[in-house]
Formats: C-alpha cells, structure tokens, sequence
C-alpha cells in the first residue's frame, strides 16, 4: 500500500513539472499530432472502387484459396508453407511456374470452378500495400517522448535526485516506474490522435479487424519505446548520453524492422519470433499480420489471435513478445541498479583480482595515516546511539582503493556530531555508506530511525517546484502524520525564506537553494538527520541563519553533519570527528581536541614570483622572529612560504602585520593569511603526513590579508567575526595603522 501511495505522489509530482514545461510538453504532444493526423489523414484516404463482375475458371491444389487485393489477384496459401502466387496480366498460370511440382501434386483435388464472382466485395483499398510499414509513422511520434523520458530520468540521477529520494524512503523502482507511466500516457494520448483514422478504415463494414486488437499492440509498443528509454537512462550516467543514445539507437531499429535484409516473413514464426526481440521489429510483425487478415478479407477476432502459428506470426505471439521485450528490459533496470548501487562489484576488479591471482589490493595512501594515541575521547557505549558505525571499511570495487578504513562512530540523540576534513578524506562516502546510497565493503552500520532527513552535497532540487512545493513533497515521502504546511512555514521563516515560499526553485540564489535543501531534510519530523556540507557556498549570514536553526532543531533529533569550516564545526558540534585520508585519527570535543592538539597559528605568505621564493623565504623568517622569537619555517609550496606561530604569541600579531605591509615591496610578497590549525605534527607523527594542515581548510580561509595598490591592508574573516578568534588582532592592528577592515 505505501509503494502505491509514494508512486502516486511521484507521478502528482512528475505531472506538475510536466504542467510547467510547456515547452517540452508542446514539442512532446503537439509536434507529433501535427505531423502524425495529417499523413494518417493522406495514407488512408478513401480511395476504394469496384470492378465488373469477372468469371475464373482454375484449377487449384490449396483447400483455402483466398483472394486479396491488388492490380492483380492474389493467391494467399495459409495452409501450404507461406507460398504467395499472383494473377497477374491475364494468364491464369503464369502463377503456376513459381510452385514446386512436387508440392502441387503432393494433395491432388478436383479440378474446382468459380463463376461469376462478384467483385463488388472484394474492393481494392490502396493503403493495404503500405500498411505494413505505417508502424514507422508510429515510431516517428513516439520519439519525443522517449527523448524527454530518458531526459527526465537522466538529469535527476545526474543531479543526486534520484539517491537523495532514495535516502527519504522512496525506492529507485518506483522512481523509475512513475516516469515510465507518465510516458506511456502520453505516447497512448499521441499514438491515440494519430490512429484514429486507419482504426476507422479497419471498422468500415468491409473488413472486419476488431480495434482492440489495433489498438493494444500499439499501446504495448508504446510502454517499450518508454522502458527502452528508462533502460538507457539506467545505464548511462549522464542525460546528455542517455539522449545521444535514443536518438540513435530508436531509428536504427525502426530501419532494420523494414529492411528486406533484416524482416523475416511473418510466414516464418521463428525468425519473426528473433526479430520481434526488438520492439520495433515486433511491432513491424503486428502490421503484417493485420495486412496479411485485410489481403485476405478475414475477420481478426479473439478466436483468430493465435490460429495457424505453426505456419504465421499472429496478433497473439506478437502481443507476448512485446511483453517479453518489456519485461527483459526491465530486467536490465533492475540489474543496472544493483550494479551502480553494489559498486563493490566490478569486472574490472574481478578479472584484475584474477590476473593478480590472489595478491592484495593497492590501499594507496591509507597505511601512511598511522594512529595516534590517546586521540579519541571516551565515550559511554552504553548510552544509545542513533547512527552507530563499528569497524567501517569501503573499498571501491572500480579500483580497489580504500576509501574509508576502520571507521568508528557513535551519533546520539540531541547532539551534532561533525566530520571534520580535507576533500578526499572520506567524509562524503561515509555519509553515501550510512544514508544506503553505497554498501560497506565491512562492518557494522546502523541506524535506528524510521524517518530519515539528508541534505546532500549538492542540490537535489526540482527547478519547476517552489519551495514549499518542495517541501510537501518530501513530508508525504516521509510518511509524517503532522500538518507539513505548518511545519514548513516555520522552516522557511527560521531559515529567513518566508518570502520565497511560492518562488520555484530554479529562481533561487545559490545560498537559498542549500537552505531549502536544509528544510527538506528536517521537515516531517525526522529523528536522524544527515548533513553533508550544508553551508557551502552559503555568507556568513546565511551560515548564521543555519547555526541557530541547527541549534534549536538538535533538541529532538541525532544530527551527523560535514564541514569545511573549523569554526563552524567549533561551534555547532557536540562531538567532532577529523577524518584524515579515510581514517578518523581523532574525535571529541573541541574542548579534549583543543588540550590534545592545539598549537598556535599558520602564517602563510604569499611571494609575487615563484623564483623569489627560497632567497627571500629565510630573509623573511628572520624578520617574523624579530616579533615572535619561536616561529619556524614549515615548507615551501608553490608561491608560498609557510610559518608555525606558537598560540601564545598572539599578542604580537598585529604589530607583525604591520610590518609585513611595509616590507612588502622589499621581500616581493603579494599577500599572506594567518589560520589556527591543530597541530598536525601530533596527528600524523611526521611532517611529510601534514595532510590535514595543508588541505582541511583550502577552501575556508579564518583570516586572510592582501595589499591593494594604495598600500592598504585589507582583512577578511569568514564565519562569525564577533566571535572570531582574530577580532582583538584586527582591532589592535587597525589602531596601529590605517587599516580598512571588511568583514
């Protein structure tokens, strides 16, 4: 019952963004009918007539001699191997030629006379010589709505949509299922306009086809062409393939359904049977059978869908294979899933583990990040956690790599608990390995929470829902019983989004779309909440906003969150975890972090020329030491020179800014930045390992200083600067010199 009721909330969905693409919906339904009636409309019209009444005089071997039409009058032998004659420029055996004697003697009959037949009823209709091919038509109006189908399904596995809803509780299957529906209801809509006509030529009283059996091939032929667009956007990863790939794959199959070479006569059922594998061919195989009904003027009936299939392809075999050509295509979904989510597997790893006949996989770097002693607080196991990680290790099936190795985690109830690292340390395949979205290679991962929130790294939005929109949809994902309008007004209004409530979210700044990313994963009242580098991208006034939320939100709720930014995770987190190239080398409080691995500040200065570097690098330590007698030279990266400043240093700061602004043309330096940092020397036992010192905050600089050209110095701070750790420097060198400070 709850799978019915989260497809029919992603087809609610999935209708609503199709009501606002109206372009993508006009070139879907539109476009087809206005090509598609049109050339319905011109291949059959009504251009039927009648002849004289015409004595035959023959004699024939066949006991179902049948007369169909065409310039002549033709033979069709249904009971004598598929053998087709024609009577043709009045000799009545020329057809006689064409026939193995061994054959016509083979059922001797009497000599049989036909007198005066009536042609009146056996009207030549023109579009029979070219119905068998009308399929092409068909396919040619369905494409549009394979390509947007494929693109749908590719640009929201593309853009983490599809994890993300799997995450919340909504299977890849019935997301997958709620695009392929809303597909096949509109090909049957475009399929529908276009066959009118033939089904009325097919009605008229002269020939009797019963329309249901017109119509449901077509409309199971449509529900393939769609499956075989899900299939190829489960298999590509991209939608830009996914496209490429319809838009070729489609009409190649449509050309080798007509090509002489490639379409066995339906008078063979087992090459047709081979041929119906492909869609397009089964559906080539359908027109022929109703052609070859029309020729021979018979009623196509339910008695009629399965006669005779030892000697022709019938409407019935070519109704199963169309549901067997969906049903191996939906096998290939379902294995494409399994595959990209059991990303353990791998061929390439299987047949290198083969070749290398037992030997262990490379590790990389990971053996290089050696454990530290007495670098994790104690904590009480036997207060229950809400996420518990025991022995956790990753290994990616592709490559073999380590990702994550022996990690170890216990989230509680009420708390933040922060993973804290560098890009590539293995934050975010931690949170992929506890949301579900990959498996552990080993260990132990649980999480005790029915409702699920997660925000992932990037944004997992619809750009044709609002914001609110956004949020209802995810609140019934959930199952929440609360009232979500109520809930989500109070989000949107904390996160300081009341006003954008009804803006789609394709119209929202960078910022605010990680808020309502942020929203979506708290609203329905979700007990464990997984946040994966909420704040990025976000000011410093929207990264407040999140703080305070964070802190009210946290009460109720078991909350594992990733950063860059070290101040952010300071204050937010309860417990914070610094993950080093895949292992968790320590955790705690900031408070035990702090008394564990604090030492002082970076200073890093940046040299105008690269050459400079190392003449100039001494020269300026010395003069650091003229203010802080205990700096020391770390290395030397690129343009850059790095020195170590005791913490206790501090006061001198600002008078040391001072002069590096005035020594700044002297030693050629461009500008430089100060940062507190752990002291990774500790964490990592050699300086050759400072991993986390040279990348945990490439991207967030705490303090950062540059030299314009009228020599004044300017000052950033990212985060909260009444609350920064800099302030009382910047002040102090503000007083010192002429300093313009932005914060």
């Amino acid at each position: 019952m709850r799978a019915l009721k989260l497809f029919w909330l992603m087809t609610q969905k999935n209708l609503l963004v199709m009501r606002r693409s109206w372009v993508w919906t006009g070139l879907e339904l539109v476009l087809p009918l206005i090509i598609g009636i049109p050339v319905s409309i011109l291949i059959f019209q009504d251009d039927d007539y009648s002849t004289d009444k015409t004595p035959i005089y023959s004699q024939v071997v066949s006991p179902s001699l049948e007369f169909g039409s065409n310039f002549g009058y033709r033979y069709d032998w249904t009971l004598r191997d598929g053998i087709s004659a024609t009577w043709s420029n009045n000799d009545p055996y020329a057809w006689l030629a064409r026939l193995n004697p061994s054959l016509t003697n083979s059922s001797p009959l009497p000599p049989i006379t036909v007198d005066g037949l009536s042609w009146l009823d056996l009207q030549y209709r023109g579009w029979m010589d070219i119905f068998s091919i009308y399929h092409t038509i068909i396919a040619a109006i369905i494409l549009p709505v394979m390509i947007h189908t494929g693109r749908e399904i590719g640009s929201e596995k593309e853009n983490g949509v599809k994890d993300f809803l799997s995450v919340m509780g909504l299977s890849p299957f019935i997301f997958i299922s709620s695009h392929v529906f809303i597909g096949w209801i509109k090909g049957i809509i475009v399929v529908t306009a276009a066959c009118i006509v033939p089904a009325m030529r097919l009605t008229n009283g002269l020939v009797s086809i019963n329309v249901f059996f017109f119509f449901l091939p077509i409309y199971l032929y449509v529900l393939a062409a769609v499956v075989m667009s899900a299939t190829v956007a489960s298999v590509f990863n991209t939608s830009n393939s996914t496209i490429r790939v319809i838009t070729i794959v489609h009409p190649l199959l449509v050309f080798l359904s007509v090509l002489d070479q490639t379409t066995p006569s339906i008078y063979n059922p087992w090459l047709s049977t081979v041929a119906s594998l492909s869609y397009n061919g089964c559906l080539s195989r359908v027109f022929n059978a109703i052609q070859s009904y029309l020729y021979r003027n018979r009623a196509l009936s339910f008695a009629e869908l399965f006669e005779q299939t030892k000697y022709i392809f019938n409407i019935g075999p070519a109704i199963c294979m169309l549901l067997f050509d969906i049903f191996w295509m939906s096998l290939i979904i379902i294995g494409a899933e399994f595959y990209y989510k059991s990303t353990d597997f791998s061929l390439f790893t299987f047949f290198k583990r083969i070749f290398s006949r037992g030997n262990k996989i490379h590790q990389g770097n990971i053996d290089e990040v050696k454990k530290l002693e007495n670098s994790h607080e104690e904590i009480d196991k036997n207060l229950e956690a809400d996420i518990v990680v025991e022995n956790m290790t990753k290994i990616w099936g592709s490559t073999g790599d380590f990702a994550v190795q022996d990690m170890n985690l216990r989230a509680r109830r009420g708390e933040v608990t922060v993973l804290l690292g560098h890009n590539g340390a293995g934050k975010s395949t931690t949170f992929s390995v506890i949301c579900g979205i990959t498996p552990q290679t080993s260990g132990i991962v649980k999480v005790n929470a029915q409702r699920v929130g997660y925000c992932p790294q990037g944004n997992a939005l619809f750009e044709r829902l609002t914001a609110m929109e956004h949020l209802w949809f995810f609140h019934q994902v959930k199952g929440a019983k609360n009232d979500w309008k109520i809930e989500g007004a109070q989000l949107l209004e904390t996160l300081q989004m009341g006003e954008k409530k009804n803006t789609n979210s394709m119209a929202l700044s960078g910022g605010m779309k990680r808020k309502l990313c942020l929203a979506m994963a708290l609203i329905g009242d979700s007990k464990v909440v997984m946040l994966d580098e909420p704040t990025a991208g976000m000011d410093t006034g929207a990264r407040q906003d999140v703080q305070r939320m964070l802190d009210i939100e946290k009460k109720n709720r078991t909350i594992l969150f990733t950063t860059h930014y070290m101040d952010e995770a300071e204050s937010l987190g309860d417990r914070i975890i610094i993950m080093v190239r895949g292992r968790d080398v320590a955790s705690g409080s900031s408070q035990f972090l702090k008394r564990r691995f604090g030492t002082g500040y970076v200073l890093t200065i940046v040299m105008e020329d690269k050459s400079l570097r190392e003449s100039s690098g001494l020269d300026i330590l010395k003069e650091v030491k003229l203010f802080v007698s205990t700096a020391t030279l770390t290395r030397f990266h690129g343009k850059q020179i790095e020195i170590t400043l005791p913490q206790e240093s501090q006061a001198a700061f600002s008078k040391l800014f001072a002069h590096l602004e005035d020594s700044q043309n002297l030693f050629g330096v461009s500008s430089f930045e100060l940062v507190k940092w752990p002291n990774m020397e500790k964490m990592e036992e050699t300086p050759e390992k400072r991993c986390l010192i040279q990348n945990l905050m490439k991207e967030q600089q705490v303090h950062k200083a540059e030299f314009s050209e009228m020599g004044t110095m300017r000052m950033f701070i990212a985060g909260n600067p009444e609350n920064s750790p800099y302030s009382s420097i910047i002040d102090e060198a503000a007083k010192a010199k002429n300093i313009k400070v932005d914060c």
